[in-house]
């Protein structure tokens, strides 16, 4: 999906994960940057919900099961 950014927009959800910012918007990256530095709690808050979808979609755990329903035949979203 396009989002004007370089990041997919499955990997990282525009302030649930992350911050997504345009190529080449200087001003946007520099933005983002103060806004991490200056607010702990988004910066804290941001890192947990992004370590929390890694665990939940990208652990060991998470991989194997989707192999599992693969092999049933199972839908894998």
């Amino acid at each position: 999906q396009d989002n004007g950014t370089w990041a997919s927009s499955s990997a990282i959800t525009d302030g649930e994960h992350g911050m997504l910012i345009p190529p080449s918007d200087v001003a946007a990256l520099a933005g983002a940057l103060h806004r991490l530095l200056t607010d702990r709690h988004e910066r804290e808050r941001l890192g947990a919900n992004a370590r929390a979808r890694a665990e939940r979609q990208f652990s060991v755990g998470a991989m194997t099961d989707g192999y599992e329903r693969l092999y049933r035949g199972e839908h894998i979203p």
